[in-house]
């Protein structure tokens, strides 16, 4: 009787092939972020009607449309994978229905459209989804020419960050939180791993400098990422031009023990 069951079903399942009906389907999500360094994590599970009771997954295979390469294949029970590349379940085997693949130490050349091909004992489906990459900007870091701030001349402050992924911001901010245009033009330049380094300079005239200036760095969403700030101190009087305020503070204790010493 359970023989009888099988071919039974076998000849429903044909017969609808051949009617244009379908028992296997392979849902994936469209898009899929991942983070540069990290897993990264494409989604697709094999779903069936209410015909089939018990698949059987008989092959699976994943390419990366734009390389033609073929980065995951399980075949005749055996799963072949290039590096960095495997099914997102560690126990995966045919009778799972999760067929979504993992990427270990995700790359900008992971970035782009997979084809996910599933055949089973009761049809075949395919779909296709994509892949985006991302990285985060490191804290900004912000240079002043010259070194010394002295407000007695002009100041150009340099503001850059890098390790980020897509091309990113750098914003300018006064100690009013007032955003500041007239920064030079953001330059972007690709580092050896494909992700970009970001630069802006701000010119200061000597007439109108504040006491603190923010640089933030901003992804391609428009969203703050980080910040740095650079406090310039007011000159004090005499040699303690160009000092910082704690710089100052420890020669004027040093003179006040001078003083004290003479008079005893």
């Amino acid at each position: 009787m359970a023989s009888i069951a099988v071919l039974f079903l076998f000849f429903i399942v044909i017969r609808a092939q051949g009617e244009g009906q379908t028992f296997i389907t392979v849902e994936c999500k469209t898009g899929n972020v991942g983070q540069f360094g990290q897993q990264s994590m494409l989604d697709c599970v094999v779903k069936t009607t209410q015909v089939v009771k018990d698949a059987t997954i008989l092959v699976v295979s994943w390419e990366k449309k734009d390389t033609e390469a073929i980065v995951l294949t399980f075949e005749k029970g055996k799963t072949v994978a290039q590096p960095r590349f495997r099914f997102a379940e560690p126990s995966w085997n045919e009778k799972n229905m999760n067929v979504s693949l993992l990427i270990t130490n995700t790359t900008l050349e992971d970035i782009g459209e997979y084809k996910c091909v599933v055949m089973t004992d009761s049809g075949d489906s395919t779909n296709y989804t994509n892949l985006i990459v991302t990285a985060k900007y490191n804290k900004p870091m912000i240079h002043s020419n010259p070194e010394k701030i002295t407000r007695d001349e002009d100041v150009t402050l340099t503001c850059s960050s890098e390790g980020g992924y897509p091309k990113g911001q750098l914003r300018w901010f006064d100690e009013h939180g007032q955003e500041w245009p007239e920064s030079g033009p953001l330059t972007m330049e690709k580092t050896s791993n494909g992700l970009f380094k970001l630069t802006s300079r701000l010119s200061l005239l000597k007439s109108t400098i504040f006491s603190k200036y923010t640089c933030k760095v901003f992804n391609a969403s428009g969203v703050k990422e980080d910040e740095a700030a650079l406090e310039i101190p007011e000159n004090p009087a005499g040699d303690h031009r160009g000092m910082t305020f704690e710089s100052a503070a420890e020669e004027g204790d040093h003179l006040n023990t001078q003083h004290n010493d003479n008079e005893a």
